[in-house]
């Protein structure tokens, strides 16, 4: 279309010079027709002359032929300039026309490209629903993966347990005699090891958390102790019975997922809450009180239980750790006071 224009420009302007140029032999050929007037005139009056011009007016003649087919060549000219001037015309016509349906055409392809944009922002959108739902999903299902871990070990253990007393079951079974007496003798084993630990037990027992310990819901061990929770807000720890007597407890902590963690800490002593108190605010903090042991020591083996309100995920905080914490320990210490 623009090539068109430009063609249709051009024609302008050359028709504009033709036409200029016509005009100007017009006013040449009647200067002409004038002056050839007055040369008859002339010649009427110069008879005598006449003669003399006849070379003149042959030249005359011959210049008004050569106008005559230059006018004759022009008139062709503009013939053909105005034909091409009505196809120049026509084909602009056709192009207006089919600029006009590329128009319409574009006109439709932006209400289209209108469309898809607010497909498109929807599509956005529902595409972030969808991301927020899978980040949720995926958070879920790493929970769930890591309670599935803790209670898989808890049924590996069951099972463990349950096979050996099974094992146990059927031994007792084909001989109940030996097996009788060899729970006796198992359970006088114990009471002579209970009775020589109670007998000949240090003033001062250290639990080292860095190492292996009996207990539930505690996670691996770390460089400077083990992290309490998992599925369960309640921790728990056995250690073979001290000797009755009066004690006191040094636990020793060096992290807690928050502060209100710790000082909402309950400690129980098979089933016995024990008091407690708090060394400092800034870690590693001491917690640390006194109890008795009488009554709570009838069975062979101390069940301490470490309760807390809540446990926490790092991940909630954007750490890349995703288990549930409570607080962090080091060791405990039971010294003997009388």
């Amino acid at each position: 279309f623009n090539e068109l224009q430009s063609l249709n420009s051009a024609l302008e302007v050359q028709s504009l010079e033709l036409t200029l140029t016509l005009e100007a032999l017009t006013k040449q050929m009647e200067l002409d027709k004038s002056i050839l007037m007055d040369v008859k005139a002339e010649n009427t009056q110069l008879i005598l002359a006449e003669q003399l011009k006849v070379q003149e007016l042959n030249e005359l003649q011959s210049l008004n032929s050569a106008l005559e087919v230059q006018s004759l060549e022009l008139t062709l000219t503009l013939e053909a300039l105005t034909k091409q001037m009505e196809l120049d015309k026509s084909i602009l016509m056709d192009v207006e026309a089919e600029n006009t349906q590329l128009i319409l055409a574009e006109q439709l392809k932006v209400q289209e490209f209108n469309e898809l944009q607010s497909l498109n922002s929807a599509l956005e959108v529902q595409s972030l629903e969808l991301t927020l739902t899978l980040e949720a999903l995926t958070k879920q299902m790493e929970l769930d993966k890591s309670i599935l871990v803790d209670v898989e070990a808890e049924n590996e253990l069951l099972l463990l347990q349950l096979s050996q007393l099974q094992e146990e079951l059927e031994f007792y079974l084909v001989d109940s005699k030996i097996c009788t007496e060899t729970m006796n003798e198992l359970d006088q084993s114990l009471r002579s090891f209970t009775q020589f630990w109670q007998r000949n037990q240090a003033s001062e027992v250290i639990v080292d958390f860095r190492h292996e310990i009996v207990g539930e819901h505690w996670h691996q061990v770390e460089e400077d102790g083990r992290w309490a929770g998992g599925i369960s807000p309640v921790s728990t720890l056995k250690i073979p019975a001290l000797r009755e007597g009066r004690y006191e407890f040094y636990l020793d902590v060096v992290d807690s997922m928050a502060f209100d963690i710790l000082t909402d800490l309950q400690i129980v002593l098979n089933g016995r809450s024990l008091s407690f108190s708090l060394d400092s605010t800034d870690f590693p903090i001491y917690v640390y009180g006194e109890f008795v042991a009488n009554n709570i020591d009838i069975s062979p083996l101390w069940l301490f239980e470490f309760k807390f309100s809540r446990l926490t995920n790092p991940v909630d905080e954007g750490l890349e750790d995703d288990r549930n914490l409570a607080i962090r320990i080091r060791s405990l210490v039971l010294r003997r006071l009388d």
